[in-house]
């Protein structure tokens, strides 16, 4: 298995970012790879959908089921994109002090190499020498963090702050 895991902190109150990354229905215009969320099932802790993503000129769809808890978020795809085997992982929350909020991006991946190959090939996601496990975490954690950061930039813009932060992380990443 493959694993990524990386954090940002966010200028807003665990609670407030617990239900954003919770509440799906606005991620499509969030975060731009994110084209589309079919919910099949939701309640307060249990939510089932189908995610339609984008990436380069490709569109996949996944099925995710994600189990909500008091500071966290676990999500796994019982038929994940064919690229991977198996992938599952957790948005983690802490507090950060004042009103921040420290979230985690965990990851956990078991790659098919030969339908990664030609899913990095047709997206045109994979350099010259470049191990495929190397290229899809690069592709995850850029997903990831594009959803991070334009919750962050809702978030901190809710609480009084600037977009332009949003801005120059996009930028970096």
């Amino acid at each position: 298995m493959e694993s990524i895991e990386f954090s940002i902190e966010i200028g807003a109150p665990l609670a407030r970012v617990l239900r954003e990354f919770w509440e799906l229905a606005d991620w499509p215009s969030v975060a731009p790879h994110v084209k589309a969320i079919d919910m099949h099932y939701e309640d307060a802790a249990v939510q089932v959908l189908t995610m339609h993503v984008a990436t380069g000129q490709r569109q996949d769809s996944f099925k995710s089921v994600r189990i909500r808890q008091p500071e966290a978020i676990f999500f796994f795809q019982p038929q994940p994109p064919p690229a991977l085997r198996r992938h599952y992982g957790w948005w983690r929350l802490s507090a950060a002090g004042g009103a921040a909020t420290r979230v985690t991006s965990e990851h956990w991946i078991e790659i098919d190499p030969e339908p990664a190959a030609r899913f990095l090939a047709a997206v045109g996601a994979h350099t010259a020498g470049e191990p495929v496990a190397a290229a899809l975490r690069r592709i995850l954690h850029h997903n990831s963090l594009q959803t991070m950061l334009a919750l962050k930039a809702r978030l901190e813009a809710d609480n009084g702050g600037s977009h332009e932060l949003f801005q120059a992380a996009s930028l970096q990443a």
